[in-house]
């Protein structure tokens, strides 16, 4: 027996988010240092999209809970981190290159940028 879909999808998640939550932080923190004459609208979005990465970690780490998964970075070979997910006997281990992650990472923010413009746009 092998994990789902559904819940390799929250293993990766769990995995990818904090360094999507760390990326915002930095910039959030760059905008409000920064000299533009709209930065505080800037950081304010920045901010909002923080607000939501770190709500969908906190649900991924609760689902993964909830699943009784466990999951452990165990070593990184040729620059690549290698991660094991575990439960009742279930043992996976898998690799995440530097380029699958910068990918998902983008991703997920572009993602979350969109639904903060679809929110704006639907209550002006």
């Amino acid at each position: 027996m092998s994990f789902t879909t559904d819940e390799m999808a929250i293993i990766r998640a769990s995995i990818t988010l904090p360094y999507v939550v760390e990326l915002i932080d930095s910039n959030v923190a760059e905008l409000q240092n920064g000299k533009n004459v709209l930065r505080r609208m800037y950081a304010m979005m920045g901010w909002t999209l923080l607000q939501q990465a770190k709500q969908e970690l906190y649900d991924s780490r609760r689902g993964l809970s909830q699943l009784r998964i466990r999951v452990t970075r165990i070593a990184e070979v040729d620059g690549v981190p290698h991660f094991k997910a575990y439960r009742n006997g279930i043992e996976k281990t898998f690799g995440i290159s530097k380029d699958v992650m910068r990918g998902e990472v983008a991703d997920h923010i572009r993602r979350l940028s969109a639904e903060l413009g679809s929110h704006f746009k639907q209550h002006g």
